[in-house]
């Protein structure tokens, strides 16, 4: 069955302009970023006709010929498990990039593709440096994801080479097996660890479960074990107790590099600075290959001891998440942690470097984008539901805030 993708039109009315294919998972926030990437440079580029694919039973084999058939120039993919769309890719001529996933059948194919990934040495690296950051750890840990993934396996490797010296111990497929899947077993090995012990997590998900693991075990996160994961997910990260601290890859910068290298491709043109290998004569076409740097390490309570400061606003907090949608004063927000308003303010500014009314709002809006993504309800019912008596006022804001309409961001979401 052929997927149905979603028709979105970047850039102004009128002239030609490529029509291009992105198929990528926008449940998470790496491939909402990703997307966003994309959408921002395709509009600085002049604009394209995209068709958006979110899940490997929409983008088949089946799809991809149809949109060929239809007039696509172009594909931006960064779906895993997509091996038939892939290999119908592999035998067309189209231009192709590949966002953090590989391809034997493109490897092969060769011209007109090009593979871009965040640089995991870099992630393993930085996540070193941070735990050895948290004082004098006895042990140091590394959680890999459930699946051999080559980006796991060299974040886990590039870590335990950063901290040269030190035993890292390691629970993932290569030493652990099915035992990956196992909270009993990943229990045992987190209370079998020397004690305080700082654990890097693939990504944000492990890292949520072994935070979960530890406060059944009755571990302390961080003064036992420090927690890092990767990704920056807000939903897991802010909604985690204590709150992840995690790296944070370029997902956007990949999108927008993404759109470039394949403009290249698609005009014929020289790619990039930094593209792949010069080939002799007569040599097989290589890929083009690019990695980006992380934009940095959100710093949250998973590693960072807390002060009185920063427990009186991740309190805060809590209360805001689960009382933002009532639209509260921060004279509520106060009350409700019994401090102050104007030393709830001062916290918040030293802690988060905003206030407690850009808080509130951030998660007021990050509601609305949440329902518009994922329901059909009217835009006037849910900003009334996130604390908006009247339409207009959140409609101005959203904007101002995301340079577009709630109907564009919708559309495109």
């Amino acid at each position: 069955m052929v997927g149905k993708g979603h028709k979105v039109t970047t850039g102004n009315a009128g002239g030609a302009r490529p029509q291009v294919v992105v198929a990528l998972l926008t449940q998470g926030v790496a491939g909402r970023e990703k997307l966003d990437g994309v959408i921002a440079e395709a509009r600085r580029l002049g604009g394209w006709r995209l068709s958006i694919y979110r899940s490997e039973a929409e983008f088949s084999a089946e799809t991809v010929r149809m949109e060929i058939e239809s007039g696509a120039e172009g594909f931006v993919v960064g779906l895993p498990d997509a091996r038939g769309a892939m290999s119908a890719l592999a035998r067309s001529e189209v231009p192709v990039v590949l966002i953090d996933i590989a391809s034997v059948a493109l490897e092969r194919r060769g011209r007109g593709v090009a593979f871009i990934n965040n640089d995991p040495s870099e992630i393993g690296r930085a996540a070193a440096e941070e735990m050895l950051a948290t004082g004098n750890r006895a042990s140091y840990g590394y959680v890999g994801w459930r699946r051999d993934e080559a980006w796991s396996v060299e974040r886990g490797r590039a870590y335990a080479e950063a901290l040269a010296g030190k035993r890292v111990h390691f629970f993932d497929r290569a030493h652990c097996g099915a035992r990956i899947d196992d909270p009993a077993a990943t229990t045992r090995w987190l209370k079998r660890l020397p004690k305080p012990c700082a654990v890097f997590a693939s990504c944000d998900d492990k890292a949520w479960e072994i935070i979960q693991l530890c406060r059944d075990a009755g571990l302390s996160v961080p003064e036992d074990v420090a927690v890092l994961g990767v990704n920056d997910d807000p939903a897991l990260c802010e909604g985690s107790d204590p709150r992840i601290s995690s790296v944070r890859p370029d997902f956007a910068g990949e999108g927008r590099l993404a759109a470039r290298l394949l403009n290249a491709m698609m005009r014929k043109t020289d790619a990039p600075p930094g593209g792949g290998a010069t080939r002799k004569r007569g040599a097989r076409p290589v890929p083009s290959r690019r990695t980006l740097a992380i934009v940095g390490i959100s710093r949250r309570e998973t590693t960072v001891r807390p002060t009185a400061a920063s427990a009186l606003v991740s309190r805060a907090m809590l209360w805001l998440r689960a009382n933002a949608l009532s639209a509260p004063h921060v004279e509520d927000v106060a009350r409700a942690v019994f401090v102050s308003p104007s030393l709830l303010e001062r916290r918040f500014r030293e802690i988060k470097g905003e206030s407690v009314y850009a808080a509130m709002l951030r998660i007021r809006m990050d509601e609305v984008k949440r329902r518009l993504r994922e329901t059909a309800e009217p835009i006037a019912d849910i900003t009334r539901d996130c604390g908006w008596p009247e339409p207009e006022p959140p409609k101005r804001l959203f904007k101002r805030m995301f340079g577009m309409s709630m109907r564009d961001w919708r559309g495109k979401a």
